[in-house]
């Protein structure tokens, strides 16, 4: 992944997925951040404890899955290189991690040829026009179809 700056001075990460796929954190989990901040009040103490243990097995299950996929990528390398499987290519603003710009490429090569132009595509017109926009989050395609 290589950084590259827009016109607007926002900074972006360009690059393939070199992942099997990315391991995010639940979202029940992130409720729990708190936690890590330390209550204020010490009656809030107890809660925090508790709480603790509810999180304890999603960091675990957080843990296992990053886990299962660095043991998983290699071979998604090779099932890439031998049978011709596509590589992707993805763009993110880096404090909006969750909207990335993504496409196929057929081969490594036409990978780091697209990671080239969008590159470019970001430092001169400020959005990487190559790549597929992200979608709407589920809640807004929801609201929409209602």
């Amino acid at each position: 992944m290589q950084t590259v700056a827009d016109a607007d001075d926002r900074q972006w990460r360009v690059g393939r997925r070199r992942l099997a796929w990315q391991p995010r954190v639940p979202d029940w989990l992130k409720m729990f951040v708190w936690i890590v901040d330390g209550p204020g009040d010490p009656i809030l103490w107890l809660p925090a404890l508790v709480s603790l243990v509810v999180v304890i097995p999603g960091l675990l299950w957080y843990g296992l899955n990053w886990l299962v996929c660095l043991l998983a990528t290699p071979f998604t390398w090779l099932g890439r290189t031998v049978f011709g499987r596509p590589w992707l290519v993805v763009a993110y603003a880096v404090n909006n991690y969750g909207a990335e710009y993504r496409a196929s490429a057929a081969d490594l090569a036409a990978a780091d040829a697209l990671v080239k132009q969008v590159t470019a595509e970001i430092r001169d017109g400020g959005r990487p026009r190559s790549l597929r926009a992200p979608g709407l989050p589920q809640t807004l395609r929801v609201w929409r179809q209602g």
